[in-house]
Formats: structure tokens, sequence, C-alpha cells
């Protein structure tokens, strides 16, 4: 068998630049093993360990390169070729597990932490987003709880002028009872307004602070630094968010809105006659019934504000160059392609010449011109050489032999030479 993928991955020239390759995945995969080692720290324990991995890697990458194509070219039964593909294979699979994806956090590196950090950034603005809608939503109760203050103080009138609930004008307990039912819806309305003028500041703040953090992500100079200083300014923006929690808000009113009828004395009358007390308590039970029906309004208001979906604040999650791009893989394709690339793309081209050799039977893909013979060429030299051994040749034999072989007639001294 002719051998000749040997002398071409032996030559020197073709042995520098898989070096000149080598020593490049080397300093990436360097440069990766001490995001992996150290941390981010200062640490030479860890560099020493991250220089010692990359020159292992390294070495069979390199071994593999220059002994997979010289081994496989000396395999002559196909089985064996077969399973000296397969190993090849296998091998370059594992150099691909072994230092490549270190080799896409060398190259990927700031950017794939600056990455993290504005996946950050968009999960925060969806969260004060959300929390503000909320927010924003519970100002369709303002409307209701005027028209509360504003119905119960015109059935306050109503009782003072007309005795619409007693049947007796003028002021008294139940008059008495309805202004004060007004004033605490009054109240509330005012209250809640005030309430969410305060938390609408605060979102205004919170997206203040969002921007700062912009400027901290994209800031030139040290990751590791910026991811330090995001996390300070994210402890403020969280306080922030978490005064913008509706639900507290609508709970406090929930609270307040089913402790008023209960205030509601149904005993409490001022009037000495018993026509009047029963008056009294007849108004006051009405009064009650159509408080618990205003409060039951509300509660079924309240109780669909509660159910807008409110997201919990985000945390700071820390991540280094290597967890960015495996947690990222497709943002960092482009990436990932190169580290991979730059340790399996001549393992790519040996497999490619070794799959050739096997499916043509013989290296001839780098062979010499020299040594290019036809299969009709040697079908030729084989016949030729079948009739020489035959004893009884004559010379007239030999010399159409020679013309077959040649292609040209024999000249007389060269006849007179083969006769002699």
């Amino acid at each position: 068998m002719n051998h000749s993928l040997i002398p071409i991955f032996g030559n020197k020239r073709v042995k520098a630049l898989l070096a000149t390759l080598v020593c490049c995945s080397a300093y990436f995969t360097y440069d990766g093993a001490v995001i992996a080692i150290t941390a981010g720290t200062a640490d030479w324990m860890g560099h020493a360990g991250a220089l010692v991995f990359s020159l292992s890697s390294s070495t069979a990458i390199y071994l593999l390169w220059t002994a997979a194509p010289v081994a496989v070219s000396k395999l002559e039964v196909p089985l064996e070729r077969v399973l000296g593909l397969c190993i090849t294979f296998f091998s370059a699979f594992l150099i691909a597990c072994l230092s490549s994806w270190l080799n896409v956090a060398s190259i990927a590196g700031t950017a794939a932490i600056v990455f993290h950090m504005n996946v950050l950034l968009v999960e925060f603005e969806a969260v004060l987003e959300q929390r503000f809608t909320a927010i924003v939503s519970t100002k369709s109760l303002l409307p209701d709880l005027k028209q509360a203050q504003t119905l119960y103080l015109a059935r306050r009138e109503s009782e003072y002028r007309r005795g619409a609930y007693t049947g007796i004008p003028g002021p008294g307990s139940v008059e008495q009872l309805l202004q004060s039912l007004s004033d605490q819806f009054g109240t509330l309305e005012g209250s809640f307004a005030i309430e969410l003028v305060r938390r609408e500041g605060i979102a205004k703040q919170a997206r203040e602070q969002l921007d700062v953090m912009r400027k901290v992500a994209n800031a030139p100079g040290e990751p590791n630094v910026r991811m330090d200083n995001l996390a300070r300014e994210a402890d403020k923006l969280r306080a922030l968010l978490s005064e913008l929690d509706p639900r507290g808000l609508i709970k406090s009113l929930q609270r307040t809105l089913h402790a008023m009828p209960r205030e509601v004395d149904l005993q409490s009358t001022s009037s000495r006659s018993s026509r009047g007390a029963n008056a009294q308590r007849a108004a006051l039970e009405r009064i009650h019934g159509e408080l618990i029906k205003t409060v039951g309004q509300f509660g079924a208001e309240l109780a669909m504000l509660s159910k807008l979906p409110v997201p919990a604040v985000p945390a700071i999650t820390r991540l280094n160059a290597i967890e960015a791009v495996i947690r990222y893989p497709l943002q960092h394709a482009p990436f990932w392609a190169g580290g991979i690339a730059l340790d399996a793309t001549p393992t790519v081209l040996l497999l490619y010449a070794m799959i050739l050799m096997y499916v043509r039977g013989r290296a001839g893909l780098f062979d010499d011109a020299s040594n290019d013979v036809t299969m009709k060429e040697a079908q030729v030299v084989l016949h030729a050489l079948e009739t020489i051994r035959e004893a009884r040749i004559s010379r007239e034999a030999m010399d159409r032999q020679h013309d077959e072989l040649t292609g040209a007639p024999l000249l007389k001294d060269e006849s007179n030479a083969k006769s002699d």
C-alpha cells in the first residue's frame, strides 16, 4: 500500500503550520482555563494549573493532528481503517470537550458578561413595567370611591330634609351615620389618590435607577468590577420595586372596606319613644344592608385587581464568561463556532483526507505525477511480463511488445542491444 499521507503530514512546513495552530489554541485554552479555575482572582496557583491544563490539551491536539493520519495510513485491512477513522472521530470529539469550550469563553470574554448584565436589565425593566401597570390599574377605584362618597352624602341630605330612612326629618343618629360613612369614603378616596401619586413617583425613581444600571453595565473597565457595581445599584432598584407591589395596597383597602359594616351599631337608638326607636333600628338595618352591598361591589373589583400578574423582583446572578456562554449558547453561536473551529478545522481536513484514502483504497490523492499509472497501462505491463515469462519468444514478438508498451518502434541500435 502506498502510504502517501505520511510524507505530506511529515513535511516540515505542514508541521510548522500545525504547531502555529496549536499555539493559538493553547493561548485561548489557557485564558479560558484561568477564568474557570481562578474565577477572576489573581491566584498564581490557579494560573499555574491553567498553564498545565493548556499545555496538556495542546499536546493532545498536536498528537492527533500529526499521528492520526500516519497511523490510519498504515492500516492495510479495511476493517482496521474503519476502526481507525472511528477512533479519530471520537478523539476529535474529546478534544472539543477538552478545550473548545474554554476557547469560546476566552474569545467571548467581556462580551458574554456584558450580555448577561443586559439580560438582567431587561428582566428588571419588565418587572418595573408590569408592577407599574398593576398600580395604574388600581386607579379605577378612585371614581368608585368618589361615587360612594357622593351617594351617602346624598342619602344623608335626603334623611335630613325628608326623613327618607326614619320618616322624621332633621338631624339625628341616622343622619350622622350617613354623614360619617360619606366622610369615610371621602377619606379613603383621598388617601388612596395620595398613595397612587407616591407610587408613581417611586416608579419614576425606579426608571432613573434603571438608567444608572445601564450606564454601569456598558461602561468601560473590568467586567467583574462592573458586575459588582451593578449588584450594588440593583439592590437600590429592588427596594424601589418592592414598594411598587400593588397587592399590599389592595389588601389594606379590602380590610378597611370590610370593617365598615361592622361599625354600624344596629342597637344604637337616640329616640326615647318606642316608635322612634323602632324607626331608627329599621333605618340602621337598611343602611347596614346597603353598605354591605356597596362593600361587596368594591370587593368584586378588588378581587379582580388582586389577580393581576405581579412578577417577582429578579435577583442578580453573577456569572463568569464560561457560565455566560453556556447559559446563552444561541446568542454566542459565532463564538462557539470560532472556538470549536480553532481545534476542529485541521482535524476535519485530516479526516476528510483519510476518508478519501479509504474510499479509493490507497492514498493516491497525494501521490506524485511520476507514480500515476492508469489501470490500462498496468494491464499492458502485466500482459507483457506474462509473455516474457514464456521461454519461446521471437525477436519480432519482443519488438511488438515494446511497441505496445512505448507506442514507438524500436530503433536498430536498441534492437541490437536487446539481442546481445
